[in-house]
């Protein structure tokens, strides 16, 4: 499929091997997946393991809020704390010139903290999302803890990667930070589904988003879409939003790239 392409509808060029549900691959159709039918058939599926995907946000939603609060403590200790040093030294312009500064180390000290904290909870949760979408066993709670130490290192390194990257394009405009993301879209999956190590990982989805620039923007905006809603909806609604919508990125790309050893290209 061209970039100029219908953005929803399965494309031709790059097609690379895997198994359809209905048994074809992608090799074999010549066409990538239509990421709506694939939406719609996790929906049915969310709706007969509500309970699983539920269980499994709540698991990793206790990690992230914990991380969250800490984040929040550090940011505000490393603001607070330069303030008072500043008035007991009697010079409130110092003390607002180091809370400046040590609000920044806070951030970026918290935000490192809460990113390679919570990344291996995520990748144990994406790992029980595609052992439940293949069938080996349902979501539960345990989903977020069960595979905690698989790859940790290249998990670790692919998530400080992913935020250095996506912080760096935001500070121009944001627009550069959504086009990370947008070019990141298959670095995840494919470390947990082929256990590519990081870097590897960020060719193989560049290298795929540069090919088939208009059907990642739907697979792209339809994801943005899946998060949108499920914050939309209070409390639960980012409880089963998370798995549900790693189930939709592992499952889009395991039908573009297949779930053998290796990512398997035409």
């Amino acid at each position: 499929m061209s970039a100029g392409g219908d953005v929803w509808a399965p494309g031709a060029d790059d097609a690379v091997g895997t198994e359809h549900e209905t048994g074809d691959s992608a090799t074999e159709t010549g066409q990538l997946p239509d990421v709506v039918k694939v939406l719609t058939d996790l929906l049915g599926d969310l709706q007969a393991n509500v309970a699983g995907y539920l269980l499994a946000g709540l698991g990793y939603m206790l990690v992230a809020f914990g991380m969250v609060f800490v984040f929040i403590a550090l940011l505000v200790g490393f603001m607070v704390i330069p303030m008072i040093i500043g008035a007991a030294l009697g010079s409130e312009e110092l003390g607002a010139i180091l809370a400046m500064v040590g609000m920044l180390f806070g951030y970026v000290v918290g935000l490192l903290l809460l990113v390679t904290v919570s990344a291996p909870f995520m990748a144990s949760l994406a790992r029980a999302a595609r052992a439940h979408l293949e069938g080996d066993q349902p979501l539960g709670f345990v989903a977020a803890f069960g595979h905690l130490g698989t790859d940790i290192v290249q998990v670790l390194l692919l998530s400080i990667l992913q935020m250095a990257l996506v912080l760096i394009g935001m500070m121009f405009c944001y627009l550069p930070g959504l086009l990370v993301s947008l070019a990141l879209g298959f670095a995840f999956p494919a470390l947990i589904v082929h256990r590519l190590s990081a870097i590897s990982a960020i060719q193989l989805s560049f290298g795929h988003v540069r090919r088939n620039l208009g059907w990642h923007l739907g697979f792209w905006g339809l994801g943005l879409a899946i998060l949108f809603v499920a914050q939309a909806i209070p409390l639960v609604g980012v409880m089963f939003g998370l798995p549900f919508y790693v189930a939709y990125q592992l499952k889009v790309y395991m039908l573009v790239f297949g779930s053998g050893p290796e990512p398997s290209e035409a």
